[in-house]
């Protein structure tokens, strides 16, 4: 299979053609996130190379995996001290194509030019939800000066932060301004762990990817996920016509759509429900979910700047990114999770980290 070849490839290129095997053991790690020997092959790769912050970033994923050795927790401890704090600059469209490989697909280009108005299609009552937004408070200031370094990376705008119950959040509601809904823990937890939460929340919003949150308060499943970029298609091209049964949760939501949009309707929604229209594509709800939420794993590590702190969070905030009854194997992430520490020791990442000097000094 694949997998045989690739590592027969990265065996005979070790020694002679470092940059190929780095290559294949990457595409190694794509295929299976947890092959441990691939990433202790990548650190002794990237140290030939001389490639101080990449053999770091290798480090801390085994370090976060709780598969570091003596060597490796030791190297990475000291190469942690010199972590950069600040990120400098803003993604390009190439960085979010591979933080979300279905950016561009029409299904999730429909979601993202409607996540303005989710708020009015799918009302959420914030008292009985005990959602209060804060008006001071050294732990709100704290919070808020890390996100809005994320916010600005992410190229979120405005952004309100509330307060809400643990089994709420962390989670982000749509809306113009979008608001983060922040539990006590989150607001508690250490700043690098504050920019990973706000990197994989304001993530969703980037992409258009708020209904695919687990914990998002919407509760919507992924029927209604259907429902709605059918109701948004149906709406504004014309002689289009939905799909499948025109229940009454349908009309619903195609109602309150219809109502929310602005009368000007903007031109990415336009675009993204034309082309939807166009190629007549089926939309594979569960899967549409499972890469946004993987794209929210990886926004949130690239945040965190620490791949290990990143792969904690993952861990403390399974809800965040995965169904409940998502299987946990033995490293404690699940599926979706493993997107974080193939991320974070892909050529991309690192090119990344190095145009935002967020590496180690």
């Amino acid at each position: 299979g694949d997998e045989s070849i690739l590592t027969r490839l990265a065996e005979l290129s070790f020694a002679g053609d470092p940059e190929k095997a780095i290559a294949h053991h990457r595409a190694l790690l794509e295929l299976k996130p947890d092959r441990i020997q691939s990433y202790r092959a990548l650190r002794q790769l990237l140290h030939r190379r001389g490639d101080e912050d990449a053999v770091f970033c290798v480090e801390a994923v085994l370090d976060g995996l709780g598969c570091a050795n003596e060597e490796e927790s030791y190297f990475y401890a000291q190469r942690r001290g010199r972590l950069q704090g600040q990120m400098k600059g803003m993604l390009t469209p190439e960085d979010w194509a591979v933080i979300c490989p279905e950016l561009a697909a029409p299904p999730l280009a429909v979601l993202r030019a409607i996540h303005p108005y989710l708020h009015k299609v799918f009302p959420v009552d914030m008292d009985s939800f005990g959602i209060t937004k804060p008006e001071s408070g050294e732990d709100l200031q704290r919070f808020r000066q890390n996100a809005e370094m994320v916010a600005k990376l992410y190229e979120v705008r405005e952004f309100d932060i509330a307060r809400a119950p643990s089994k709420l959040g962390p989670t982000v509601l749509g809306g113009s301004p979008v608001t983060l809904l922040v539990p006590k823990s989150a607001f508690e937890s250490l700043p690098r762990e504050q920019l990973f939460l706000c990197g994989a929340m304001f993530g969703r919003v980037n992409i258009g990817g708020i209904l695919g949150d687990p914990l998002q308060v919407y509760r919507t499943n992924t029927q209604q996920l259907r429902y709605l970029i059918w109701a948004a298609c149906e709406l504004l091209v014309t002689g289009y016509t939905a799909p499948g049964d025109r229940n009454a949760i349908y009309v619903d939501i195609k109602n309150r759509l219809g109502k929310a949009l602005p009368q000007r309707r903007p031109q990415a929604l336009l675009d993204a429900v034309n082309r939807f229209a166009e190629e007549e594509l089926i939309i594979d709800a569960a899967a549409l979910r499972s890469e946004i939420n993987r794209a929210a794993v990886r926004a949130g590590t690239l945040a965190a700047v620490d791949p290990s702190l990143a792969i904690t969070c993952l861990k403390q905030n399974r809800a965040m990114f995965s169904d409940p009854k998502a299987p946990i194997d033995d490293h404690g992430l699940t599926p979706e999770a493993w997107a974080g520490p193939v991320f974070a020791v892909s050529a991309t990442y690192q090119s990344i980290r190095k145009r935002l000097g967020m590496g180690v000094r």
